[in-house]
């Protein structure tokens, strides 16, 4: 049996993980180690999310190790994914992988705060393998349901109800 922690990948729009409204610091237990869980506006806990979203750009900004960074959209906007020597896999795919492919990741809600106390949400990758347009299409009206859910059972304002059904309707495309 392992000792690691292994949180699902939650099935988020982009939307929803660019606007977290909490984070919390969970110890892992058996581990020196703390898990990130972060709650967005629509109720959902996640430490590691799954999406299928297209390459809009990508740029290795390592100084003396390689490191990527690339910008990945899905209906509802865009957000930056990492990858460097800590996962080795994913930022191999992120050099080959072409720009504006349809790819498919698993990894880790990383935040952090900027000098005016801007708070920004990105993805640490740790898995990035090219997708197919189909399975985009079915991942897409997957999320819909997903979101669709959580807009009826999570209790919410109707301002944030209002804020992502239209998000319901451009992901059935």
């Amino acid at each position: 049996m392992s000792n690691q922690y292994n949180p699902v990948a939650k099935r988020l729009t982009i939307e929803e993980m660019k606007n977290i409204i909490a984070e919390e610091a969970v110890p892992i237990k058996g581990l020196d180690n703390e898990a990130r869980i972060f709650v967005t506006e629509t109720g959902e806990e996640a430490s590691k999310v799954f999406l299928v979203a297209a390459l809009m750009e990508k740029e290795d900004i390592g100084k003396e190790k390689t490191f990527w960074k690339a910008k990945v959209a899905d209906p509802s906007g865009p957000i930056y994914v990492t990858a460097g020597e800590y996962q080795p896999e994913a930022s191999a795919q992120l050099a080959e992988i072409p720009i504006h492919s349809i790819i498919s990741i698993i990894g880790k809600l990383t935040s952090f705060e900027t000098e005016d106390h801007t708070r920004i949400i990105n993805i640490r990758a740790e898995s990035v393998t090219p997708a197919s347009a189909e399975t985009q299409e079915i991942y897409l009206k997957e999320l819909s349901g997903f979101l669709s859910e959580r807009l009826e059972k999570n209790n919410l304002s109707p301002e944030i109800v209002a804020k992502y059904q239209p998000i319901v309707e451009k992901l059935l495309g």
